[in-house]
């Protein structure tokens, strides 16, 4: 086996136990010791990929929303049919819910302000337009700010949400289209 391979190998499996061992526990909860018996390594092994536990959290976070998004082919459509882009994003995410939800729980905050990350790279055409990465991050983060509000307080069904983000999103859309 190559030491590339080996490497990729021993990370999964620290993720893996991690994800497993998260399934159980709080995150706070969780030690290295313990995580390095399931995964059949050992600390020094450990500390060689991750600094702590939360490292290794946001890796395995981050591999999992790559997983997601790859090959979202949908980058940029958010003017032209915010609709399908935001049902085509969540039908990525939701490829993964349960180990998101496994991993968010606590920290669902954090895991939105990522999420709302790659939903901005995802919206933007292009790279080099710092006013659309402006503009985008401001919807963007509106938007999760909205669902997160919701999540909290429970006021109303996933429907509604969907039904106002989606009208506000055709509002922007019409903004848009009207200053140029």
């Amino acid at each position: 086996m190559k030491n590339a391979e080996r490497t990729s190998l021993t990370k999964l499996r620290l993720q893996e136990a991690f994800l497993a061992l998260r399934r159980r526990k709080p995150i706070e909860q969780i030690r290295v010791t313990e995580l390095c018996q399931i995964a059949d390594t050992n600390r020094t092994t450990f500390y060689h990929y991750y600094e702590d536990i939360y490292n290794l959290s946001n890796a395995v976070e981050d591999r999992i929303l790559s997983e997601c998004l790859s090959e979202f082919p949908y980058r940029g459509m958010i003017y032209e049919d915010p609709e399908f882009f935001l049902s085509a994003f969540n039908q990525a995410i939701a490829s993964k819910k349960t180990e998101l939800g496994i991993l968010g729980h606590g920290r669902e905050l954090e895991q939105y302000t990522k999420i709302e990350s790659w939903l901005v790279q995802l919206a933007r055409k292009d790279e080099q337009n710092i006013d659309e990465e402006f503009m985008l991050t401001f919807i963007v983060g509106g938007l999760i700010h909205v669902m997160d509000l919701n999540r909290k307080k429970k006021k109303y069904s996933q429907e509604i949400v969907s039904r106002q983000i989606l009208t506000l999103l055709q509002r922007i859309k019409q903004i848009i289209n009207t200053d140029k």
